[in-house]
């Protein structure tokens, strides 16, 4: 049966179920939990036993002294509980908490997104994840010839599975890139970087605003957000100048339907110039005061609109802007 985890010293809590380990739990809920490698070998996921009973499902190579293991502690990979419990493990909720990272990975798969973007999936070794908070990004190598920053398009949740918008406009040279996004090409992957990251603390509803590829950033915060909790009300606007700009709007529409409290609108723009009005026409709908917003602006427009919704009243520590 369900089992309750209470994790101090947050005081948060979420339901293990009877096939997953505490650790696999946890990130489903959308909790930073500290792991690496989630099977057992680096320890980085070791927590101690406060309360309650556990059991080990897995084996695993990292070891506690015997007085360690008398204090309670163990691996949330390797265990599930066999009660409710209540266990010591502090969270990674900040930009700050995550290391900093370099991890060789190999292309998994490519999907043409539109005429210009790819969506490049990456796995990385079974010992080590990419660990990251929604909204943050990385750098990706591609062998010896290219280097360039991107959002991480994923959730945190899944640090093996990592997904990327890539445009092959700025892939040079222009007769190799093909090669180098192979199934099975290395990639190396280093961050992650930037503070464009959620307030776990806040329970607000949540109004997202994607210009164009700036999507991708949004695209994790949303799956963030949904894993943590799926009745929280959600407002997406994706804006975009390109004919073809919208290119994961059955993704967003699939959020949609599932979803009681999340709604979508794909905004066509004939130009950067309609920026402004179309923000404040999205303003003028709801009590902005009342939402956390997130946005991927151009970056002439950052100033301006940051200006204007503190001007509406909505607080400094409610609003969160990044260059798309």
């Amino acid at each position: 049966m369900p089992r309750r985890v209470i994790l101090q010293p947050a005081g948060k809590e979420f339901i293990v179920e009877q096939h997953e380990t505490i650790l696999e739990a946890g990130l489903r809920h959308g909790l930073n939990l500290p792991y690496s490698c989630a099977n057992g070998t680096c320890g980085d996921c070791r927590s101690r036993l406060l309360h309650g009973s556990i059991e080990p499902v897995r084996y695993h190579d990292f070891r506690f002294t015997p007085g360690e293991r008398e204090q309670g502690w163990f691996l949330t990979c390797s265990c599930r509980p066999l009660t409710d419990i209540e266990i010591s493990l502090s969270l990674s909720d900040r930009p700050g908490d995550i290391p900093q990272q370099r991890i060789a990975t190999r292309v998994s798969k490519t999907v043409p997104l539109n005429r210009e973007l790819l969506l490049l999936e990456l796995r990385t070794p079974r010992s080590r994840s990419f660990r990251f908070l929604a909204g943050q990004k990385a750098r990706l190598t591609f062998g010896d010839c290219f280097s360039v920053i991107l959002p991480v398009a994923s959730c945190p949740c899944d640090g093996i599975h990592l997904r990327f918008h890539l445009s092959t406009a700025e892939m040079e040279p222009d007769d190799c890139w093909q090669e180098l996004l192979k199934r099975g090409q290395r990639v190396t992957v280093q961050g992650p970087c930037g503070e464009f990251v959620m307030d776990e603390a806040s329970k607000r509803p949540l109004l997202f605003i994607a210009w164009d590829r700036g999507f991708a950033q949004i695209q994790s915060l949303v799956e963030h957000a949904i894993s943590i909790d799926p009745d929280r009300t959600m407002r997406l606007y994706w804006l975009s100048p390109q004919e073809h700009g919208h290119y994961l709007s059955n993704y967003c529409r699939a959020w949609e339907d599932a979803l009681d409290n999340f709604s979508y609108r794909p905004v066509g723009l004939a130009s950067i110039a309609r920026l402004d009005e179309v923000i404040a026409q999205i303003l003028s709908t709801y009590d902005v005061q009342g939402y956390d917003f997130y946005m991927t602006l151009p970056q002439v427009c950052i100033a301006r609109s940051r200006q204007r919704i503190l001007e509406l009243g909505v607080p400094e520590q409610q609003l969160f802007i990044d260059s798309a």
